[in-house]
């Protein structure tokens, strides 16, 4: 997570108590980590890439979705949005 501005910012004992509650999540190319709708305890998780990268799509009044930007490995995910639902999608790149 080095030179994630987000985590830079912390002391170092902050830093590991966070990384310690961290759990990973690999996903392939084009499956989704966030899914626009989510509720519960989907909707509240934070995701930061170490890897990869991961666009964001947002599906409004029945159309398509349409990739709105693009996260690339440091860069942290959307926020949890109280109260769900999520406001756009996730997959991997």
């Amino acid at each position: 997570m080095a030179g994630n501005l987000l985590f830079e910012m912390l002391s170092a004992p902050a830093r590991a108590a966070i990384f310690r509650s961290m759990a990973p999540l690999a996903v392939g190319a084009g499956e989704a980590i966030i899914r626009q709708g989510d509720a519960g305890a989907d909707a509240t998780h934070f995701y930061v890439l170490e890897r990869g990268a991961c666009d964001v799509l947002v599906a409004a009044g029945g159309e398509a979705p349409q990739r709105v930007h693009t996260y690339a490995p440091g860069r942290r995910g959307p926020p949890p949005r109280r109260p769900p639902p999520r406001p756009c999608a996730c997959l991997a790149r």
